[in-house]
């Protein structure tokens, strides 16, 4: 995800070349969204503005979590400087990203659920 969003934001910087970077920190803190699964799974009868609402509160949360546990550690992986930042660890302008995020991982979820349940179906006689 992270290299996505860099590498679109030099797009917009004239870099043809789509160059992107990101940290090796991340692939824990986005490991972290395995704590979503049970959250899914309590959530599934919602309303799917609600569920999103709650994903959005969820990953806003971790993020600012991990952010503030690098930063102790003398770690930044990122630091949001808009006005809707909360100590440069979260910014509000993407509560609309995190908000499909946690309804696509969703959908990704039961996919993967779906796709698992097959495999074990199969005989391997």
């Amino acid at each position: 995800m992270e290299v996505f969003w860099t590498g679109i934001a030099s797009l917009f910087k004239g870099d043809a070349n789509l160059m992107a970077h990101s940290s090796i920190w991340m692939i824990v803190i986005y490991g972290l969204a395995i704590f979503l699964e049970p959250i899914q799974s309590i959530l599934k009868n919602k309303n799917w503005f609600i569920r999103g609402i709650i994903y959005m509160i969820l990953i806003f949360v971790v993020e600012y979590m991990a952010g503030f546990v690098l930063d102790v550690i003398g770690i930044k992986v990122w630091q949001y400087t808009d006005n809707l930042s909360i100590h440069g660890y979260i910014t509000f302008s993407f509560a609309p990203l995190w908000f499909m995020a946690g309804l696509f991982f969703e959908k990704v979820r039961i996919w993967l659920d779906n796709v698992s349940k097959v495999d074990t179906e199969l005989s391997y006689e």
